[in-house]
């Protein structure tokens, strides 16, 4: 009988022992369970952290680049302010130009209309509306060359040349007394001075000159000097060719 007791004693404390190894290894087990959930928790807030300090680089970025582009379009809406004023003052000083042409046409009208009666041997008056007097230009750029002739008499031919050639002539003029050509010419490639001349004969064989000089410049933009022209009578007949 005590040998039972004892059998059983030991048998309940074989049992203790394999529950408290058991629970022990629960213990354990869920330790590390734990641990690696910290672990992960961890990585993640990490991984979070990370990804919050890119979105803020990004908008920061983005943010940069908004006022960039704010800025540019301050710089562009003022640009374009600036350029509407500068066409509006050229549109203005090309209306005063050509009044003043006008002006200038309607003197030279009344003034033959005076002194037709008594100016039939009179020679040609020749002058440019364009380009103007010192015109500076670059090499190979196209130029617009508008000249005006008259004669009480009537007029038998106009020549432009440039630099000494003739450039165009015109001679179905039909004793017209009055006329206003226009046509274009591209400049040398050669910088330097270069002239173009107007010459004009009436019906009578009196001749006359108007002559002006441009500038070719390899160099900057171009930009005109406002130099008036003025008719030169000549009695020097230069040769009449087509080109």
């Amino acid at each position: 009988m005590r040998s039972f007791r004892s059998s059983a004693i030991i048998l309940t404390l074989f049992m203790l022992l394999l529950v408290a190894g058991a629970a022990f290894a629960f213990l354990l087990q869920g330790g590390l369970v734990l641990r690696e959930s910290v672990l992960e928790a961890q990585a993640t807030a990490d991984w979070i952290n990370q990804q919050k300090a890119q979105t803020e680089l990004l908008l920061g970025a983005s943010e940069a680049t908004r006022e960039a582009s704010f800025s540019a379009l301050a710089t562009a809406e003022n640009n374009v302010l600036l350029l509407d004023g500068q066409l509006v003052a050229s549109e203005q000083e090309k209306e005063t130009r050509v009044a003043g042409l006008e002006t200038q046409l309607a003197t030279a009208e009344a003034d033959l209309a005076t002194s037709e009666a008594g100016a039939q041997n009179q020679l040609p008056m020749v002058g440019f509306i364009e380009p103007r007097n010192r015109t500076l230009l670059s090499p190979g750029q196209p130029l617009r060359i508008s000249i005006v002739a008259s004669d009480t008499g009537g007029l038998d031919s106009v020549r432009v040349l440039t630099d000494g050639r003739v450039h165009i002539s015109y001679t179905d003029l039909n004793a017209q007394t009055l006329i206003t050509r226009t046509t274009s010419w591209t400049t040398p490639n050669e910088a330097g001075e270069h002239t173009i001349a107007v010459a004009a004969m009436d019906v009578d064989g009196g001749t006359s000159e108007a002559m002006i000089t441009v500038i070719v410049s390899a160099v900057g933009t171009p930009t005109t000097t406002a130099t008036p022209t003025t008719p030169m009578p000549t009695t020097t007949l230069m040769p009449t060719a087509t080109p």
